[in-house]
Order: structure tokens, then sequence, then C-alpha cells
């Protein structure tokens, strides 16, 4: 592989930190620091790069792989109008 072609440390490192992550589904900064053997600050700013990407999504203290519906759960709409007959007896009662 000629040097032109080979991928910078920073694109080495990435790759490594999105195949953690998408090995357990979710990594927290400290561990990707840690593991890759850099500083938080440098896994903030790769995971920033990778978020603006969409190669993943960033969290509360890390960043993970899963879907906005995993996390977060469902919308709050599409919640409130399920069972609404039983949800109207209860504040009847």
């Amino acid at each position: 592989m000629s040097p032109e072609t080979q991928p910078s440390p920073a694109e080495e490192r990435r790759s490594r930190l999105v195949g953690l992550v998408e090995q357990q589904g979710f990594c927290t900064v400290a561990e990707l620091s840690k593991v890759l053997g850099v500083s938080e600050m440098t896994i903030r700013r790769d995971a920033r790069k990778l978020v603006r990407e969409g190669r993943m999504r960033s969290v509360h203290g890390g960043v993970t792989m899963l879907p906005a519906a995993a996390i977060d759960g469902t919308d709050f709409r599409a919640r409130s109008g399920r069972h609404s007959g039983a949800k109207q007896a209860i504040a009847r009662r």
C-alpha cells in the first residue's frame, strides 16, 4: 500500500472507535479513551465528527449505535393516545 492510500492514524482510530461502539452498542467517553489510548477530549472530537457524518449517535456520557427509539422510547404523542379509555376510567376514579 502506498503512503497516499493508507488511512491516517486519526482515521484508523475513528474506525476502531466505530467498531467498539458497534460491538457493544454503547461506550462511554472514558472507556473509549482508555481502550484507544488517547485523551477524552480526542474521543469527544472524534465522536462529534462521526455524529456529524451520521455514523453514530451522541448520548449523555458516551456514544451509541442504537436508534433513537431504542434510547428515548416512542414518541409521547403516539403513547398518549393509546389506551385512552382506560386512562379516562382511571382519571374518573
